[in-house]
């Protein structure tokens, strides 16, 4: 397989790859629940910002919230 195959076959995986994530949070409502879901799929900040169409920071706010929310839903079970 030379350069120019290896290229167009990594160009349709990661069009496979996208229209899959999509497709998983397609019936989520809220972008912080998709951005939950996708980054429990091992996605990172600024490839959510790509899939879903959000600036990169915006992204990073909502991770924050989310490990602060979480930070907070532990404490409240161990205490």
């Amino acid at each position: 397989m030379d350069q120019k195959q290896f290229d167009e076959l990594n160009k349709k995986l990661d069009m496979i790859l996208r229209l899959l994530s999509l497709n998983l949070v397609k019936d989520l409502k809220s972008v912080m629940a998709k951005v939950e879901a996708l980054s429990s799929c091992g996605f990172q900040p600024t490839e959510i910002a790509i899939l879903l169409s959000k600036k990169p920071n915006n992204i990073y706010q909502i991770m924050h919230k989310l490990k602060t929310k979480g930070a907070s839903q532990d404490e409240e079970t161990v205490g």
